[in-house]
């Protein structure tokens, strides 16, 4: 017996989503590594990273 398709985004799913928005990242987590502020000119966006 198969269960009902759930729609991507319940209460719960949102509820979980910005819970774990609201956790810092520790330095060996972070991908990018730059000074605050926008990214620098000449580090690849996402189109050219193939994201």
């Amino acid at each position: 017996m198969s269960r009902p398709l759930q729609p991507p985004f319940t209460l719960e799913t949102a509820i979980e989503k910005v819970r774990m928005a609201d956790l810092p990242i520790g330095e060996g987590e972070r991908k990018y590594h730059w000074p605050q502020g926008p990214r620098p000119a000449d580090y690849p966006g996402l189109s050219e990273l193939g994201l």
